[in-house]
C-alpha cells in the first residue's frame, strides 16, 4: 500500500516551517483503487458549515468504513511502522510519543476555505494524503505561511496533485491554509495527537 521506497528518500524541509513531501507515496495500482473506493458523499458527517448553514466539510473515520481496501490501510497507517517513519523525518525536534492516532477521509465542497491557522496544540503531527483524480486543480492545495497573513510573498503552495502526501509538525509558527476552492477536495489526515486534548 504505502510506497516505502519513496517514504524512505523523503527529506525533511525546515522552511517556512518543519514538512515532509512526497510524492507516489502509495504504490500506484493501490492508489488507484483507493480513487475508485472513496465513499459516497451520504457517508460523511458534516464538519465545518459557511453562515448559512452549508457543509463545507464532510468527514468519515477511517475505521468506519466496511472496505477490504480502506481496513487495510487503516491498520497500515496506525502501524509502528509509519510512526518511527515521522519520528526519524523529525527527530530533530524530540517529538513527544502520541496518545491516540486520528484517521479521517475528508471531503470539502465547493466554497470551502481555511485560514491560516497553526492547528490545535493537542495535534503533534498531521499527514494529509491528496486523494486527487489529476493534476487540474493544483490551486485547491494547502499553502504554508510565514505569518497569520494570507499574502503573496508569504505563502507556498503544495499543489493538490494525485498520490501526493504532505507532512507536518504543529507548532506555533507552523500556519497554513487553504484558498476557497470550486470543487470537490478529497484528502486523508492521519493526525497523531498528544495524550492531553486540549485546544
Amino acid at each position: 500500500m504505502l510506497n516505502w521506497d519513496v517514504l524512505r528518500v523523503t527529506d525533511t524541509i525546515f522552511q517556512p516551517f518543519p514538512h515532509v513531501l512526497a510524492e507516489n507515496v502509495f504504490q500506484e495500482e493501490d492508489y488507484q483503487l483507493l480513487l475508485q473506493t472513496i465513499p459516497p458523499s451520504e457517508v460523511y458527517d458534516a464538519k465545518i458549515k459557511n453562515e448559512r448553514g452549508k457543509a463545507h466539510r464532510l468527514d468519515c473515520p477511517l475505521g468506519s468504513l466496511d472496505s477490504d481496501i480502506w481496513r487495510a490501510l487503516d491498520a497500515e497507517l496506525r502501524s509502528d511502522d509509519l510512526w518511527h517513519w515521522v519520528r526519524k523525518r523529525f527527530e530533530r525536534l524530540d517529538l513527544p510519543d502520541y496518545g491516540m492516532i486520528d484517521i479521517r477521509l475528508f471531503q470539502d465542497l465547493p466554497g470551502y476555505y481555511l485560514a491560516p491557522h497553526t492547528d490545535a496544540k493537542s495535534k503533534i503531527v498531521t499527514l494529509i494524503f491528496y486523494l486527487a483524480q489529476n493534476r487540474q486543480h493544483a490551486a485547491w492545495g494547502t499553502r504554508l505561511y510565514t505569518a497569520a497573513e494570507d499574502t503573496l510573498p508569504n505563502t507556498q503552495l503544495v499543489s493538490y496533485r494525485p498520490n501526493t502526501m504532505l507532512g507536518f509538525v504543529r507548532s506555533a509558527t507552523s500556519w497554513h491554509g487553504c484558498r476557497p476552492i470550486s470543487g470537490t477536495r478529497n484528502t486523508l489526515q492521519v493526525i497523531y495527537r498528544s495524550a492531553t486534548t486540549g485546544k
